[in-house]
């Protein structure tokens, strides 16, 4: 994007239709009140976070800055680019089918390994390609991205 010179509105970092983006907050502030989340330290299940945090003042800071700043926003627009460069480069033939958003989510799945063949890991990679797949499309149909910086920042790696 830098190379190119690509500004950043265009993938959908903008302000337009900002507040239907905020959607999964009523859902974090009753999970929250009503004591189903243990605890809330955001990208705890990133095994650097730990150390980090046991490291000196200034180093524990900056280094959790950096992996809020890489696992958050960075994961989360990295596939709004990903997805709208595959929809320009290879336009979906079939109407309702979003091919960037497909490969995103199959990218996401192989990323983050989440196949197994138990039932359970299963259901769990068909819940998290409905997630990253409808993540961007609605991405798509309302042009603004903070949606999946937030699923990221706050939903996917705080939790």
């Amino acid at each position: 994007m830098i190379r190119r010179k690509e500004n950043w509105k265009t993938y959908g970092l903008v302000t337009k239709n900002f507040f239907p983006t905020l959607i999964c907050l009523p859902l974090l502030l009753f999970l929250s009140i009503t004591g189903k989340i243990h605890n809330y330290l955001p990208f705890q299940s990133i095994p650097l976070t730990q150390e980090v945090l046991a490291s000196s003042f200034p180093i524990n800071i900056l280094g959790y800055l950096l992996i809020s700043l890489i696992c958050g926003f960075w994961e989360g627009f990295n596939y709004v680019v990903i997805a709208n460069k595959i929809n320009c480069r290879y336009p979906s033939q079939l109407k309702g089918i979003d091919l960037g958003a497909f490969v995103c989510a199959l990218i996401c799945l192989l990323t983050h390994g989440m196949f197994g063949l138990d039932p359970t890991s299963l259901f769990e990679a068909f819940t998290v390609f409905i997630l990253i797949y409808g993540m961007l499309v609605i991405q798509r149909k309302n042009e603004n991205a903070w949606s999946c910086v937030l699923i990221f920042f706050l939903l996917w790696n705080a939790f």
